[in-house]
């Protein structure tokens, strides 16, 4: 998903990597016989333009075709290929790009490069400007974690801020698809399931960016990372709670031990005060005529009406000047800091299960243990709304809770730059401008373990299997730190072992499992956690020729813990309990299933998995 802010007005896009076209380039090189080329490390050169310096006939050629320093660069990393030592141990052969482009193989960017908390930051503005952008933000992020705390999933998500000093460096991030006028654009948001970026053009952000830093890049920043975080609740953030938040936290102001919350108005606060004075009793509002008038008047409405608008509601010249929006923002108010935050847990698990699944009464008391009436008594009778409140990030002793941590930047090596890069113009949907990010470093010689994890994860999007396991493999031997690369290497593996199975009866041998689940009890070492990871466990133990222990059924069972909302995960749990003939913890499962199914159709499935569990014989075969 991608959302972006800028200037109203222009038309046209203007593609910032546009490059003169020089010449069209077909290289594809073989060594006779099957032979290997190598560097001076002994390591095997995949790179087809290195393989073509090898060959003296092609020199001459391959001068005119690339620059003098590329191709210095080049014969310098082959030198010495004859005299190298012989390799021990397996070699991962890499997969070769085969040069057929219209474009030079770029210089590596300069780019200044920190990582802080879970964020790393890739900036080409002056270190002054970043640093103090970077200060002010997580300033910003500790504030809303602070206020909410479900925003610390977050930091399960790998993210990255990019600040661009030139709208030309900026609009090679902007989705073409998306946002059609890229010169206008300030800022953007862009994110799948595991990653998530931050873009800024520093060059429109006004004149005082000269000077260090404005206003104006603070306050785009900060509504980018609300809009990330807000985007993160779940797949369908409902827009009540959408308006209410972005609203909260855009009013909210901060400094290293204090967190301020401005008073907001509302045109029935003298009856509400009055009301909530009068210590109201249920049905209270029936006899209340300040809120039947507002009711009435459309000012004020029952909390089934709020939840049900749709996000035209809540849009107006002035953002939260509709009903709509006020109501839920004093709503959100009410749960987060109202009633000694009584409702502040119930409230949580509400609004993670709004983002989905429809919001129903229910659903509702199921979370609040209240009526929506119960509830709309509660709400009209609060009005702490309308004062100023402020909340110190301090320990009883006055000490301050978190510091903020000094960010050390220093120069991006390639593959941290290109990486950071590629995965950003990924999630922008610019796959092509991405793989070229990608390619060069490694066609110049990097091996990074997450650069080539990068590489194997486009790969696989590409559907080029073959040559994503063997990036994704030696991105694993070099030990990366991408959860998701375990995965798909392992997923790979499954697919393979499924379609020639050698265990008995057509089920998976021992062999198999070890080389499946090795990696996937790395990736659980590992951030993110991903439910696809105990998803893969569980369909490797189903479809296996051994039985597994309490131990390995406690491994997916872990992964139900951490996510109790993922009905794909809750099913296989279920299902592979139920194979093995452990019926009372597969009963358990589809109770968990049937609690929090967001449909019918979900229900219905966990229900008949539930019915189809008989008593258990002890000689029972698996299912």
């Amino acid at each position: 998903t991608a959302r972006g802010r800028g200037r109203s007005g222009g038309a046209g896009w203007v593609d910032g990597m546009t490059t003169a076209t020089l010449l069209r380039v077909e290289v594809r090189i073989k060594p006779p016989n099957g032979a290997k080329c190598a560097d001076k490390s002994g390591e095997l050169i995949s790179n087809p333009v290195m393989r073509l310096m090898h060959s003296s006939c092609a020199s001459s050629f391959l001068r005119r075709l690339f620059p003098a320093g590329m191709a210095a660069t080049a014969c310098l990393a082959c030198a010495g290929a004859g005299s190298a030592p012989p390799t021990t141990g397996p070699v991962v052969e890499l997969p070769t790009f085969t040069v057929v482009d219209t474009r030079i193989l770029p210089a590596p960017e300069s780019w200044r490069y920190a990582q802080v908390t879970e964020f790393e930051i890739l900036s080409d503005a002056p270190d002054g400007t970043t640093e103090l952008l970077v200060h002010d933000f997580l300033l910003f992020h500790r504030a809303v974690e602070t206020v909410w705390p479900t925003a610390r999933m977050n930091a399960e998500v790998a993210a990255s801020l990019i600040l661009c000093r030139s709208a030309r460096t900026f609009a090679e991030f902007v989705p073409a698809n998306v946002i059609p006028d890229a010169e206008r654009t300030l800022s953007l948001s862009i994110q799948d399931r595991e990653n998530a970026a931050v873009v800024i053009n520093l060059q429109d952000s006004g004149p005082a960016e000269q000077a260090g830093m404005s206003g104006f890049s603070r306050k785009l920043l900060h509504d980018e990372y609300v809009h990330f975080v807000v985007g993160r609740i779940g797949p369908r953030t409902p827009p009540w709670l959408e308006t209410a938040l972005v609203k909260l936290f855009g009013a909210m102001v901060c400094d290293e031990n204090e967190i301020g919350l401005p008073a907001s108005s509302d045109p029935d606060m003298a009856a509400r005060r009055a009301f909530a004075a009068a210590k109201p009793g249920p049905g209270s509002l029936a006899n209340d005529k300040a809120f039947q008038t507002a009711v009435r008047a459309g000012t004020f409405m029952p909390l089934g009406q709020l939840f049900a608008a749709d996000a035209g509601a809540f849009e107006s010249g002035d953002s939260f000047a509709t009903p709509e929006a006020r109501e839920a923002y004093e709503f959100v108010h009410l749960c987060l800091f109202g009633a000694r935050q009584e409702y502040r847990p119930a409230f949580l698990n509400f609004a993670y299960l709004a983002a989905r699944e429809p919001v129903t009464e229910a659903l509702f008391r199921r979370c609040f243990n209240k009526s929506y009436d119960e509830m709309l008594a509660v709400l009209w009778g609060y009005a702490d709304f309308g004062s100023n409140r402020a909340f110190k990030l301090q320990d009883r002793e006055g000490r301050v809770l978190a510091e903020i941590p000094a960010l050390a930047l220093r120069e991006a090596t390639d593959a941290e730059s290109a990486r950071v890069r590629g995965e950003a113009q990924r999630m922008a949907g610019r796959t092509d401008e991405a793989r070229r990010s990608l390619i060069a470093p490694y066609v110049r010689g990097s091996r990074d373990s997450e650069l080539l994890a990068a590489l194997g994860l486009a790969e696989l999007s590409a559907g080029r299997d073959d040559r994503a396991r063997r990036f994704l493999d030696a991105a694993i031997g070099a030990r990366t730190n991408r959860a998701r690369a375990y995965v798909e290497f392992a997923r790979l593996g499954f697919l393979e072992a499924a379609a020639r199975p050698s265990g008995a009866g057509g089920r998976l041998g021992i062999d198999q499992i070890t080389t499946i689940l090795r990696p996937l009890f790395a990736a659980r070492a590992l951030r993110p956690p991903l439910p696809d990871v105990y998803e893969l466990i569980a369909e490797t133990w189903s479809r296996a020729s051994v039985a597994p222990t309490s131990g390995n059924l406690g491994a997916v069972d872990e992964g139900v813990q951490l996510f109790p909302y993922d009905m794909d995960l809750v099913y296989a749990d279920a299902i592979l309990h139920a194979h093995w003939r452990r019926n009372a913890a597969a009963a358990s499962l589809c109770d968990i299933g049937l609690m929090f199914a967001p449909d019918e159709g979900t229900r219905e499935r966990f229900r008949g998995l539930k019915d189809s569990l008989s008593p258990v014989a002890p000689n029972d075969p698996p299912r």
